[in-house]
């Protein structure tokens, strides 16, 4: 991606050129030309920078303006998106229609997530070797923390769904793609009726920009780690 921009903003560039006047002109390239939010600007500037200090490790000219370089970027904290209970007691629930039996699985792997309060990831990686009577011993990819973690009931259950289901590497559970699961999340909330508007504050360049979404159209597989407190009632 950074490649991409890059090129866009100037096939021709060199490192050494990217003064403190050119490194502004591109951050003006990513919020007007690509459209991109503060926020989102802030992480390419931050990536070029990380890539600009490796090749001057590796002894490429590169200026020595990027060292300095901070752009005064207006960010808010990202909206954190989670279920209520009324809303997963909805998806749990919801009757899914055989035209749509593709989302079964999504929202299994999903409350799976929610009730055992693990990361996308770490379910991804899950093995049947990690199940044990009663409880699920895993080593987390983000922390590398080993966490002995207690089923209940409907966690269990979604397990014993599948215990006899075989998938590639003795996996646990049929997860897919990350990027594919955030898609079909989406289409699962609105499916069951998970609308309630979210407002959304950002800013692009110096412009405030207010957005009202309906909570389905911000679903991912972040929300379901948000729901461990409520799991632990179950």
């Amino acid at each position: 991606t950074i490649k991409k921009y890059l090129q866009g903003f100037d096939s021709e560039l060199t490192f050494d050129a990217l003064d403190e006047t050119r490194l502004s002109e591109y951050v003006n390239y990513l919020h007007d030309t690509k459209n991109l939010r503060n926020s989102t600007t802030g992480k390419q500037i931050d990536f070029l920078k990380w890539f600009l200090r490796w090749s001057k490790r590796k002894g490429y000219p590169t200026n020595p303006a990027f060292d300095t370089f901070k752009p005064k970027l207006k960010t808010t904290r990202k909206k954190v998106i989670f279920l209520t209970m009324e809303e997963l007691n909805k998806l749990r629930e919801y009757p899914m229609p055989a035209r749509k039996k593709y989302l079964e699985r999504v929202r299994d792997v999903f409350l799976f997530c929610c009730f055992t309060g693990l990361r996308y990831s770490d379910v991804f990686n899950l093995r049947r070797s990690d199940v044990k009577t009663g409880h699920i011993e895993v080593t987390t990819l983000k922390t590398a923390d080993s966490l002995l973690i207690e089923l209940n009931n409907h966690s269990r259950s979604i397990l014993e769904k599948y215990k006899d289901v075989p998938f590639e590497r003795d996996k646990a559970l049929p997860v897919i793609r990350n990027q594919r699961m955030n898609a079909y999340l989406k289409e699962l909330g609105e499916l069951c009726g998970i609308d309630e508007p979210v407002r959304e504050t950002y800013y692009k360049g110096g412009e405030r920009i207010d957005v009202v979404t309906p909570k389905y159209a911000l679903l991912g597989t972040h929300a379901g780690i948000l729901f461990v407190n409520y799991s632990l009632v179950f």
